[in-house]
């Protein structure tokens, strides 16, 4: 049973002489070919949303030390960010005092792969101590949020182009 390409053209056009709407073997045809189509896209679309996360992760705790660089040199402060590996917590708080902003946790399936000795302080001018890079890992890999001296954060890949 051949279908010719003049009838799928002609089909639904006010053509009263053909068939109008399509028989069930071509619909099981269009839905076995949409599932092939899903069963081979689902997996890619699992690890770009997993690689998403991770990147999303890393923006976002670039975002809180940039927040705690401008909040030092805007109240003439030092601003710790204090990071907890177990939990995946971090947050800002000024040096010697409670926190001074939300504590923040990664997203799940995103951890803490290392992190500098002691907390990051930023300094009323800017610098940062210690510079250091903080590594997060998730299941698609590692992404390197990296403060300079000068307070200048970035974030890299394992490969080490940057990427923001």
């Amino acid at each position: 049973m051949a279908i010719s390409l003049r009838r799928l053209l002609t089909r639904g056009t006010g053509d009263c002489t053909g068939d109008l709407g399509y028989s069930l073997p071509e619909l099981l045809m269009a839905i076995t070919m949409a599932a092939a189509i899903a069963i081979i896209a689902l997996p890619n679309a699992f690890a770009l949303f997993h690689g998403y996360t991770l990147s999303v992760a890393a923006h976002e705790l670039a975002a809180e030390l940039q927040h705690a660089r401008t909040m030092a040199v805007a109240g003439n402060l030092s601003i710790d960010l204090r990071c907890d590996a177990a939990s995946g917590a971090y947050q800002l708080a000024e040096t010697g005092s409670g926190p001074v902003a939300a504590e923040h946790f990664l997203p799940h399936r995103v951890r803490f792969q290392s992190l500098p000795r002691t907390n990051i302080r930023f300094h009323s001018r800017g610098s940062a101590a210690p510079a250091g890079t903080i590594v997060l890992e998730g299941p698609t890999g590692r992404l390197r949020v990296i403060i300079s001296p000068a307070g200048r954060i970035r974030i890299a890949s394992d490969g080490s182009v940057d990427m923001a």
